[in-house]
């Protein structure tokens, strides 16, 4: 199971899923955590490869979106949620949709920043260039570089260092 963290709410049955994007982990949402807590009870989790989730075995031959979303599925299953709220990032963004189409049950209100509506074959070589460097750079390396190759402009400068806090 992949890694994930529960900020418990004892007067909240309101759920808040926070999926992060590539490169991400649960230390993205430092600052959504801070403000919501008091209004939810928040799970954050750590994508397959990502923070604490590096090392899922067995390691698949196929590496899509649809094994990354039963991952959280299976989280949220543990935890027997019945419905939650979701806020992504980025390829978060791609996988809660595809929940929305396999578990739609599951799926109450959702915040997509950054989203990303299609998968194309810039994405999925992007994935999988991102997936082989992260076994030989250090986690801050990758996110720095992820952060780079996302937002390349000057004027993105800005989004660029709150991604890489």
């Amino acid at each position: 199971m992949i890694n994930f963290n529960v900020i418990p709410n004892p007067e909240s049955n309101i759920w808040i899923v926070f999926i992060h994007g590539a490169g991400g982990s649960i230390r993205t949402w430092k600052h959504q955590v801070e403000a919501l807590q008091r209004h939810a009870k928040l799970l954050l989790l750590d994508l397959r490869d990502h923070g604490a989730s590096e090392i899922i075995n067995p390691s698949p031959i196929q590496y899509d979106f649809e094994l990354i979303s039963n991952d959280i599925k299976e989280v949220i299953d543990h935890l027997e949620i019945a419905k939650a709220h979701f806020i992504t990032l980025s390829l978060g963004s791609i996988l809660i949709q595809d929940l929305s189409m396999r578990y739609p049950t599951y799926i109450g209100k959702v915040v997509m920043a950054g989203g990303v509506f299609n998968a194309n074959i810039i994405l999925k070589c992007f994935i999988q260039a991102a997936k082989t460097l992260n076994k030989i750079l250090p986690y801050a390396m990758m996110y720095r570089l992820c952060s780079y190759i996302l937002m390349p402009h000057k004027r993105n400068q800005i989004s660029r260092k709150i991604y890489q806090r």
